[in-house]
């Protein structure tokens, strides 16, 4: 990586250091793709953690061009590997913040200054875990944050949803495709998520069950 001063022509930011849900997805590899084929030469700073929720899916199957299936950090390497071809440079280090008040544009990260003509922000999205016990250790197998991309995996299963917004609904629904039971569980006594889409997932057989507050009270008087 470069120190002082950098000048680019165009530059992909997919990591804010104080931005914790910034890991890059497929769509930030495209945009690099195309920008490099563009003979921009485009300067991606990828981040120390790069790759995305894709780095914790075992196998992904519903991706176009690999008809056997893929590991998600095989696949994430088919990208970058294509983006370097043509002529994308990845910086493992995250960007501080970005100054749009003139032009060119100022881009900080942790030892370098980088001064582009265009920014493209593409940070994805990071799940937000539970901390729960062995939770590492069944990350993308038996504990997952895609009912798309791992639902498969619950075919003829009693499975657990947490959570009580929209995608939560969302996800729930999708799963009642696979599992033999769908359960959701909410932090809170009443859900944050749509009308409809709670309706919905109640059409599809989603089991409403106790909340979470509620089972912790129940388990205290066990």
């Amino acid at each position: 990586m470069h120190c002082g001063v950098s000048r680019q022509s165009c530059t992909l930011c997919a990591s804010f250091k104080y931005y914790q849900s910034t890991r890059y997805f497929t769509n930030a590899l495209s945009l690099r793709i195309y920008a490099g084929r563009a003979l921009l030469n485009p300067l991606v700073i990828a981040g120390y953690n790069a790759g995305g929720q894709l780095m914790l899916t075992s196998d992904v199957e519903n991706f176009p061009g690999y008809p056997t299936g893929k590991s998600g950090p095989d696949m994430m390497n088919d990208l970058m590997g294509q983006a370097k071809r043509f002529g994308a440079e990845f910086w493992q280090t995250d960007c501080d913040n970005i100054d749009t008040s003139c032009r060119p544009f100022q881009i900080s990260t942790d030892n370098c200054t980088v001064v582009a003509k265009s920014v493209i922000v593409a940070t994805g999205a990071e799940s937000i875990w539970l901390n729960a016990i062995d939770e590492e250790k069944f990350k993308g197998s038996d504990l997952s944050t895609c009912a798309t991309c791992d639902g498969f995996l619950s075919r003829d299963k009693e499975v657990v949803v947490i959570g009580g917004g929209d995608s939560a609904m969302e996800e729930a629904s999708f799963l009642t495709r696979f599992a033999r039971r769908v359960n959701l569980i909410h932090r809170s006594d009443r859900f944050r998520a749509s009308k409809v889409l709670s309706c919905s997932a109640e059409y599809w057989g989603v089991k409403f069950l106790l909340t979470f507050k509620q089972c912790l009270v129940r388990n205290s008087f066990a």
